[in-house]
């Protein structure tokens, strides 16, 4: 093959790469669609999981302070070792399923995700439904032999110095906790509220907004009476989603999000931009 076939077919292979590529990121924005019904109709069935989670986080953490400095003896050592474990684990999936709802939270807004947040959704996604999600070894014909570990050498090799990059498909869990492996080391408990909550007000605003009033006149009422909102100027009650107040004419600010769309983290009332990334907020 000549030197112009070899060019058209890396040519033809990056076309190929980027069609799947532009599938899968559809196919993605679909589940991720999907998984945001999925969690709202079994939300107090998950948010039960999280609070037990987070509970006994909390009482693993207390326990690691309590015992800092303390001499113990061989036995309550390894205690001591699998306790940290198990509260580094727990951290670790809580801040997935902060990151979790966060990426739902901007996917119900109408906001693009990007590749590696629908990737987070749909990887993630089976920890509610009981599946332990980390430290899931998918290999099992494994070759541990002196010749498989040449073999591994080789296909590093060959992604460091052949291919520019990983493929875009590619999704690592340790690799995306990295970023919080100071907190985590820490002991310090992500604020999932937030992300739920704002979850839960895009929801029900979407519900409100696809309600037919004349179909069920009851339904939408209720919604509106606990999303409804105040004129910061004649206080006269309003739709959450009113811009204008048609009383007075004011116009009416959107409510920021309790959290930062970008790093998750929470927002301080009246905050212009997120304190942990720089984002600009709303």
């Amino acid at each position: 093959m000549g030197i112009f076939g070899v060019i058209g077919k890396m040519a033809g292979s990056k076309i190929i790469d980027k069609v799947e590529d532009e599938l899968t990121k559809k196919q993605n924005r679909e589940q991720t669609s999907g998984y945001c019904k999925y969690i709202k109709t079994n939300l107090v069935r998950i948010s039960k999981m999280i609070a037990d989670l987070e509970n006994e986080t909390k009482t693993l953490i207390e326990q690691i302070q309590a015992n800092k400095g303390v001499k113990l003896s061989f036995r309550e050592k390894g205690d001591f070792r699998k306790t940290k474990e198990k509260a580094n684990k727990n951290l670790e999936y809580l801040y997935l399923v902060r990151d979790f709802f966060t990426a739902l939270a901007k996917n119900a807004s109408g906001l693009i995700l990007k590749n590696e947040e629908l990737m987070l959704v749909t990887k993630f996604a089976p920890y509610f439904d009981g599946v332990p999600v980390l430290d899931v070894d998918d290999d099992e014909d494994s070759d541990d032999s002196v010749l498989g570990a040449f073999k591994e050498v080789g296909q590093e090799l060959k992604e460091a110095f052949i291919s520019s990059k990983k493929g875009s498909n590619h999704f690592d869990f340790d690799e995306y906790l990295y970023r919080y492996s100071e907190k985590i080391e820490e002991y310090i408990m992500p604020d999932i509220d937030s992300a739920i909550e704002s979850f839960n007000s895009v929801m029900a605003a979407q519900e409100a907004t696809a309600t037919p009033v004349a179909e069920t006149p009851v339904a939408v009422a209720s919604v509106a009476s606990s999303e409804e909102i105040e004129c910061p100027n004649c206080h006269t009650k309003l739709a959450a989603n009113a811009k204008f107040c048609p009383e007075c004419g004011n116009k009416v600010e959107a409510k920021k999000p309790a959290f930062c769309t970008e790093c998750g983290e929470p927002i301080n009332p009246g905050s212009k931009f997120c304190s942990s990334c720089g984002t600009k907020i709303g």
